[in-house]
């Protein structure tokens, strides 16, 4: 797999935890959802979001590496 085909299932994948979320919160909106938002759901967000910006920066490396060599 690919550092840009990684980074884009990456996005899918959060793009469907976000919805999967939501849908979630219209069920489940007391004090522990938003002490498990708080807790997990956000940082998990925070940490995939920065996953994915640096295998953009790795896909764009590698791209620029394979043209200066060849």
């Amino acid at each position: 797999m690919s550092a840009s085909s990684g980074s884009a299932k990456l996005k899918r994948v959060m793009k469907d935890l976000k919805v999967s979320w939501e849908e979630t919160l219209l069920y489940w909106h007391d004090e522990n959802s938003r002490q498990f938002n708080e807790m997990f759901m956000v940082a998990l967000l925070a940490a995939l979001r920065s996953a994915e910006l640096g295998m953009d920066r790795l896909s764009a490396a590698l791209n620029q590496l394979r043209r200066d060599c060849s």
